[in-house]
């Protein structure tokens, strides 16, 4: 049996992806509660700023994925 082998451990990539992928886990859980409430104007302003945070900050995800 082979196992593939995986990169060691490095502190100063692996830390930041942990607490960055709890923060995205807890965003996605608050925008979850945001839909169950059934006001429509809050979930529009949520949706709008979400566009808005993509259209602002989403090219510099992009950039990273390819440099």
């Amino acid at each position: 049996m082979n196992l593939p082998l995986l990169s060691r451990f490095v502190l100063a990539h692996d830390i930041p992806r942990g607490l960055i992928h709890a923060v995205q886990s807890a965003l996605e859980l608050l925008f979850m509660l945001v839909a169950m409430t059934f006001q429509v104007g809050f979930i529009i302003s949520v949706v709008v700023g979400l566009g808005v945070g993509e259209t602002m900050f989403g090219r510099y995800a992009a950039y990273a994925r390819f440099n």
